[in-house]
């Protein structure tokens, strides 16, 4: 944990629950420049504060500890999490936070937002907010300088009003916005697109990955799935995004039971949707959390696993290297992991740690599909 000094007093704060890189912290310039600007307000104590994209809690303890109220709103079960853990190691009375997902509308005047990495979810959270946001409200945003381009500012002050930026501190800008309550277009998201050679229908929400496309790793994964023989028991598609490994399971073999797991609100909503319009919607099981935390030890036969390299807007292997070592807990003897990957990435040599065996099952110039077998024993592709 490391300390942070904020306008009402210091806070310890961790990165929680992956906390092992000593370089990085919980905060950033751009919450310690918002935070300073929001204090200089003088709101009253008991004001309700919408706090959007708070990774890991930092912005939500501050404001509780100055005695507001807080409405975080999050895409991500883990950054709720954070939050908890915060709030409760550095002793605050969590009576006055309200946890919300993102598929959820809040009511407030006051709103914090910190820009999130997609593009595609700051739209959706800023069509979100201008269909409540009164005119007299106030909207502060903040980012790093290289998070902020002239497209974000367009966005904001197209779904919003009036928009004006600070000079750079803390390696970091402002963005004031006057809201300007008007009719606007509806929110384009969630859309819908196609995978003809599949014969399948995607949902697709905001800022869930792989939007409208089949990135490369996916395709990759697809061209050498696992054979319908070695699709029974319970299959997981792990880090499921819109649910399309998970899918192409259920679809290739009725005998499985699927399910899809990620920490994203918007992902796991996204697959359920995507189960339902290919008429599956009965094949799968979709949970929102930590990884294979739900799964008992040696419960699962098989894992589908594409797993993220960043967390929030930090390249980390942290989360893909606890994916590996859960699965390991929760595979039955026999069981399998599937796992595609960037091959700079390096993960063949953490899952040759964890594993008896690893065979690469293909690869291309940027991806490799990686087998790793829970028993050292020989099994046919």
């Amino acid at each position: 944990m490391k300390t942070w000094i904020t306008p009402w007093g210091p806070l310890s704060l961790s990165r929680f629950p992956y906390d092992d890189d000593p370089a990085l912290q919980a905060w950033s310039g751009a919450d310690t420049f918002l935070l300073e600007d929001f204090s200089r307000r003088r709101l009253p104590a008991g004001t309700l504060v919408l706090v959007y994209n708070d990774a890991f809690g930092a912005l939500t303890c501050a404001l509780l500890m100055a005695g507001y109220k807080v409405a975080q709103i999050s895409d991500s079960a883990l950054s709720q999490r954070a939050t908890l853990w915060n709030v409760e190691a550095n002793h605050l009375d969590d009576q006055d936070l309200f946890l919300l997902d993102s598929l959820s509308v809040p009511e407030g005047e006051v709103v914090l937002y910190r820009l999130p990495r997609s593009t595609d979810l700051l739209e959706y959270q800023l069509a979100q907010i201008s269909s409540y946001l009164p005119a007299q409200g106030t909207f502060i945003a903040t980012g790093m300088t290289k998070e902020i381009h002239t497209t974000t500012l367009t966005l904001i002050e197209n779904l919003l009003g009036p928009t004006t930026t600070t000079p750079a501190d803390y390696k970091a800008r402002l963005i004031h916005t006057q809201p300007q309550p008007q009719p606007r277009p509806a929110s384009r998201f969630p859309f819908r697109w196609s995978i003809p050679s599949l014969n399948l229908e995607i949902i697709q929400h905001a800022g869930v990955f792989s939007a409208g496309r089949l990135d490369g790793g996916t395709r990759l994964f697809l061209e050498h799935f696992p054979k319908a023989s070695h699709l029974n028991g319970a299959v997981v598609d792990l880090g499921c995004g819109n649910g399309l490994l998970g899918l192409v399971a259920a679809k290739r073999s009725l005998s499985a039971d699927i399910f899809c797991v990620d920490e994203s609100f918007l992902a796991v909503w996204s697959a359920r949707e995507s189960f339902r319009i290919n008429q599956m919607g009965g094949r799968g099981k979709f949970l929102c959390g930590d990884g294979l935390e739900d799964f008992d030890k040696a419960s699962v036969d098989l894992i589908l696993c594409n797993p993220p390299f960043h967390f929030q807007n930090a390249q980390t292997l942290s989360i893909a290297q606890k994916m590996f070592q859960m699965s390991v807990k929760v595979l039955k003897p026999d069981g399998e992991l599937w796992v595609v990957a960037n091959r700079h990435l390096g993960h063949h040599k953490i899952l040759g740690e964890l594993f008896p065996r690893v065979a690469t099952v293909a690869y291309d110039e940027k991806y490799a599909l990686f087998r790793c077998f829970k028993s050292s024993e020989k099994s046919a592709l």
